[in-house]
């Protein structure tokens, strides 16, 4: 290959440099990813501050891609969607899964002016709202606002009225008060503050003190009603007896 020919090369690929250049100028292509001596990674930025830096405006997102489904780190943007004004993770084509290593709790944590911890999943399952350490279900610390709770109850005292149901005395009734300071089958004071109540069992309790209340007033007005009866006949008989003396007047 001759002078002119390597001279020849040499200015196209200068002037295709050049043209490159020249291009990504025009079309407004400027650096936004860098990885620089510090280690941290940036995208979309020039100046990352953390190992894996990704900068974007309000209403974008950043994914991850696996296969059909994906990961999206997004910000919604302003609107008057559900979603509007939040940013969050969008899960395509699958359940979405939070889930911690063994023996590890979920937290949930909000800011007020300082940190602090609303609510956590634990290791066992046992989920406590305004509580670091539930033994429940479900615990809170707090009142429980509802428009209606459903407790499954495992029994209910439709016995009461049944046939051969055996109904206290009431002088017992008054003896037991009078020793104890709360109704039978009720549980106490120390108790409850103790355990706590069950809502179901405690309900189920307290219908079974009214049905009993009902029986004592049923049998208390048909005392009356023979009382009654029993006045009626002997003012009638008092009556008899009054003419029966005024005729002998």
């Amino acid at each position: 290959m001759n002078s002119m020919s390597i001279k020849y090369m040499l200015c196209r690929k200068v002037l295709f440099v050049c043209l490159l250049f020249s291009a990504a100028s025009l079309t407004g292509w400027a650096q936004t990813n860098v990885f620089p001596a510090t280690g941290n990674v940036g995208i979309g930025t020039v100046s990352p501050s953390f190992r894996l830096h990704v900068s974007g405006g309000v209403g974008e997102r950043t994914r991850l891609q696996f296969g059909t489904k994906s990961i999206d780190l997004v910000d919604y943007g302003t609107g008057s969607l559900g979603y509007s004004n939040s940013s969050g993770i969008y899960v395509t084509n699958s359940d979405a899964l939070i889930m911690a290593s063994s023996n590890r709790a979920i937290r949930f944590v909000t800011n007020n002016g300082s940190f602090v911890e609303r609510m956590r999943i634990t290791a066992t399952g046992s989920v406590g709202i305004g509580i670091l350490t539930p033994t429940q279900r479900l615990e809170v610390n707090g009142t429980i606002k509802a428009k209606e709770v459903n407790v499954t109850a495992v029994g209910w005292p439709d016995y009461v009225f049944r046939p051969g149901y055996k109904l206290m005395p009431l002088a017992e009734v008054e003896a037991y008060i009078q020793e104890n300071g709360r109704l039978p089958n009720i549980p106490g004071e120390a108790e409850v503050m103790e355990k706590g109540v069950n809502l179901g069992e405690i309900n189920a309790k307290l219908l079974e003190k009214i049905e009993e209340l009902t029986l004592y007033i049923l049998n208390q007005e048909s005392v009356i009603r023979d009382q009654g009866n029993r006045l009626d006949t002997t003012i009638a008989e008092l009556e008899s007896l009054k003419k029966f003396v005024k005729g002998k007047l």
